[in-house]
């Protein structure tokens, strides 16, 4: 078998802007957009090409070369809700829209005389909803939570389903807290666990080639903040 390694960097500027509305003290509204973001990544290739196969390094293919993609990561549109019950429960919900369906393909672009990578995504908009519940110690200096999401894959289907992003729709469920430390000074952390839905693949590949199969995924995320207000 041969290998390939692909390595780049890139910097992106986007924007966010949002707007907040109270119903009342203790509902509460909002609406966030944050842009999309362009990047045109710069780096190199690298291939391993195996004794029995050198024959296809001829005329400049599959040799250590620069490499060059452009890729233009989407916008999305949040929208929330709050709603405080008592001095000691919140709930709250929301809904984001993201502009997958920007992305079709990823295309790199080799300096060499290899021919372009390109990986057809076709992906497609996607949304997720989430809910959630905070709870308020009789202190005020402790705050727990707890939440559950459910976050839709971009993915159409398995003729389109990559083995480099082999991603399916996901279920997050998710606890954390807030100790105040000080007035000023809070400590947070958090935890999501990831169910994710088997993913089939039934990809045909640019030599005609087949990949068939199934991935079983499953992720957990952690972490620990620190917030000190001036």
């Amino acid at each position: 078998d041969g290998h390939a390694s692909l390595k780049g960097d890139s910097v992106g500027f986007g924007y966010n802007f949002g707007a907040f509305y109270a119903l009342d003290q203790d509902t509460r509204l909002g609406v966030s957009y944050r842009s999309r973001i362009a990047h045109d990544v710069h780096g190199n290739a690298n291939f391993s090409v195996p004794d029995n196969a050198m024959l296809l390094a001829q005329n400049g293919h599959f040799i250590d070369t620069n490499a060059r993609t452009s890729v233009t990561l989407p916008d999305n549109v949040l929208f929330g809700f709050s709603h405080r019950l008592n001095p000691r429960w919140t709930i709250s919900a929301d809904a984001m829209w993201t502009h997958w369906s920007l992305i079709r393909e990823l295309r790199t672009d080799f300096s060499s005389a290899q021919r372009d990578d390109v990986l057809d995504l076709k992906w497609q908009d996607t949304w997720r909803y989430a809910v959630g519940v905070n709870y308020f110690s009789a202190t005020n200096k402790w705050m727990l939570r707890s939440g559950f999401a459910y976050d839709q894959t971009p993915v159409l289907n398995s003729q389109h389903r990559s083995p480099r992003i082999p991603d399916s729709s996901r279920y997050w469920l998710t606890a954390g807290f807030t100790y105040a430390v000080l007035k000023n000074v809070n400590i947070h952390g958090a935890y999501a666990h990831l169910f994710m839905d088997d993913a089939a693949i039934n990809r045909r590949g640019a030599t005609g080639d087949f990949l068939v199969g199934q991935y079983s995924e499953q992720a957990n995320i952690g972490g620990l903040q620190m917030d000190w207000r001036f």
